[in-house]
């Protein structure tokens, strides 16, 4: 146990806490965005950040993603304890529960008004992906489902088109929210699915390269796209192709940046806590 969370915290701590860190520093400086006040700044080092962006609203604009990873490691922190405590049925009714009490949390904070982001960033509000995820994990118990391409080609297009009409047509806010999170959820999914056991489709090295240095650009996108902002000196819409390509640009660089120089030498002591060697992974 003390090992799984070693690596976990090796994975995700570094970047995230020099991020939060260089935001309390230089964001008011060199972004123009308010300070952090205490409030924000002990949610994100304690990992509840969450909740005080559910309670307070987003204070930095480029700190506004974090607040999920905050979900991540308290889920990281609570679902071990139960795996060594329940069997498997006992867990596959306690994901079914986390499901039905993501939908009646999400409908209670919608009867009485809530919106974005106290509706979006409340952790129970979001047990629906974490519930569907063990269920899954449970289902297939290390296996891959067996798929010809057409079919996997048919889901991974069924579950982009999902991705494209929660975009599209619903929102954070209002009744409409209480469908968002769900068909994201299938749409996850639809694609894990599709993607699992494919083989040689997803072993392009540029796709793995990407794969690595996923964390970072989920992190930097925001940076990137205000930096971009100031640089060109233009708001950033989705019609200015040149802006949309130099945020992706600059997201990529920072990403990198940060594997090379801030990841990969924490990642290299994940070695000594490893109970278990897992292919494919740093």
């Amino acid at each position: 146990m003390g090992k799984f969370y070693a690596r976990r915290a090796l994975r995700i701590w570094p970047l995230y806490f020099l991020f939060v860190t260089l935001v309390i520093l230089l964001g008011p400086r060199l972004l123009g965005e308010e300070p952090l006040s205490w409030r924000y700044i002990a949610g994100y080092f304690t990992f509840t950040g969450n909740w005080t962006v559910a309670a307070l609203g987003y204070s930095s604009l480029v700190t506004a993603p974090l607040w999920s990873i905050s979900i991540e490691e308290q889920f990281y922190l609570v679902w071990p304890l139960l795996v060594i405590w329940a069997t498997v049925t006992r867990l596959r009714m306690l994901s079914c529960a986390l499901l039905v009490l993501a939908v009646l949390v999400r409908l209670g904070l919608t009867a009485t008004g809530a919106g974005h982001p106290a509706l979006w960033c409340n952790t129970f509000a979001q047990l629906d992906p974490i519930a569907v995820g063990a269920l899954v994990a449970y289902s297939f118990r290390g296996a891959t489902p067996r798929l010809i391409a057409l079919q996997r080609a048919v889901l991974a297009l069924f579950g982009i088109a999902l991705l494209v009409c929660s975009g599209r047509w619903l929102g954070l806010d209002g009744w409409g929210a209480n469908l968002t999170s769900p068909l994201l959820t299938t749409a996850s999914l639809v694609l894990l699915v599709a993607a699992l056991g494919a083989g040689r489709a997803l072993s392009n090295p540029v796709l793995g390269y990407l794969g690595r240095v996923s964390y970072g650009l989920y992190v930097f996108h925001v940076l990137a796209i205000k930096l971009t902002e100031a640089l060109l000196r233009i708001p950033l819409g989705i019609s200015q192709g040149r802006s949309i390509a130099v945020s992706l640009l600059l997201t990529l660089l920072l990403a990198a940046l940060s594997y090379a120089l801030v990841e990969k030498p924490f990642l290299r002591l994940k070695r000594h806590f490893s109970a278990v060697g897992v292919a494919g992974h740093p």
